[in-house]
């Protein structure tokens, strides 16, 4: 079974895919990925990070997580497989 980060953590079940989609890092990611088996969510990399041009820079740093917030997402929440 998957489920958004979006649907109520009292509906997380064991074995369960929680898929936080293209966004910043937020509380609900935080609060509702504890306890999942599976944590799926695409991060920027630094490397395309400094490519890009920097009016793009601002806009990935206010609408994406890099790998670094990622990272830290991971060592909070453990999820089982990242």
């Amino acid at each position: 079974m998957t489920t958004s980060i979006a649907t109520c953590r009292e509906n997380l079940v064991p074995g369960q895919e929680l898929i936080s989609g293209d966004t910043t890092p937020t509380h609900a990611l935080l609060d509702h990925s504890r306890g999942g088996d599976v944590l799926i969510h695409e991060p920027i990399s630094r490397e395309t990070y400094r490519r890009v041009p920097p009016g793009a820079q601002e806009y990935r740093r206010h609408h994406h997580t890099s790998s670094i917030e990622l990272a830290k997402i991971a060592n909070d929440v453990k999820p089982g497989l990242l």
